[in-house]
Formats: structure tokens, sequence, C-alpha cells
């Protein structure tokens, strides 16, 4: 048990003398366990401000790690991806040269007209009199 001792003296107001004195005693156990809750209180409080500060710090540190290794990892399936699209097209135009008559001459499969065939009819560029 705590508690608070105070002493003062009991003065007569006729004669201005001391006739006494006056003592009083306080429980102040509770007060203490007031203050000393409040105390860890705020020991926790700040523990605790530190843990999220910590916590938020190496969230921060795996989010960057994780977005450095996707970032190399969608580069690397893009860098895939592309030279697989350059060895299909270069199949694809080797297949087509080996399909490609031995000929000089372009194969076409439009007939285009002259001007002195019969069968065509007017171009828009040309006049007819």
């Amino acid at each position: 048990m705590d508690v608070a001792l105070s002493a003062a003296p009991l003065v007569d107001p006729a004669s201005n003398e001391v006739i006494g004195e006056i003592c009083s005693m306080r429980d102040i156990t509770e007060h203490k366990l007031v203050r000393r809750a409040e105390r860890e209180l705020e020991q926790n409080r700040k523990l605790t401000q530190l843990i999220q500060s910590r916590l938020e710090e190496e969230r921060r540190s795996i989010a960057r790690e994780l977005h450095d290794e996707l970032g190399q990892c969608v580069t690397a399936i893009k860098t895939i991806a592309l030279r697989f699209q350059t060895a299909l097209e270069i199949a694809h135009l080797k297949s087509m040269e080996m399909r490609r008559p031995s000929s000089p001459w372009p194969r076409t499969s439009t007939m285009w007209c002259t001007e002195s065939s019969a069968s065509c009819g007017p171009r828009p560029w040309t006049t007819w009199a």
C-alpha cells in the first residue's frame, strides 16, 4: 500500500500561535497503478509504432523485389516470344521460297488489260473519243 503524508501547523486565529498540527494520510496506491499503466501503455504504443514501421519497410522491400523479378520474367518471356515469332517468319519465308516456281518472271494471279485489248472497258484515266 502506498500512502502520501502531509502535515501543516494548526494556528489559533486569535492569538496567532501554533496550537497543534494537522496530519493527513492518503492512500495513493491506485494513483500509482494508474500512472504505471499509463507509462506502460505509452511504451506499448511506441513499440507498436516501431513494429508497424518495420513491417511497412519489409513489405516495401518485398514488393520491390517481386516487382523487379516479375519485370525480369516478363522481359524474358517477351524476348522468347519475339525469337519464336522471328523464327516462324523466317520459316514461313523459306517455305514460300520453296514453293516459288523457278521462272525468273513473277507470277501474278490477275490478268492486266492493255490499251490495245478490245475486251477491256475504259479505264478511269483514259478518255475515249
